[in-house]
């Protein structure tokens, strides 16, 4: 089953988004991934996720506040 609290799960699922051409998605579980790795305070993984969610927003040419998450 799909874990919606855990951080992890959604950079996961928010990368097969993004190999399937799907930024909408992929961006969308990025930024749940980066609102639970803030509350974690896992500075390691928020500087992985925003570079993850820099780079979707470039891809697909989404425009985001900076860092809305």
């Amino acid at each position: 089953t799909f874990n919606h609290k855990s951080a992890e799960t959604h950079f996961k699922v928010g990368k097969l988004y993004d190999e399937m051409g799907d930024g909408v998605n992929a961006l969308m579980h990025a930024k749940l991934a980066l609102q639970i790795f803030k509350r974690r305070d896992n500075s390691r993984q928020i500087e992985e996720t925003l570079a993850f969610i820099e780079i979707l927003t470039k891809k697909y040419k989404i425009k985001s506040e900076k860092n809305n998450a």
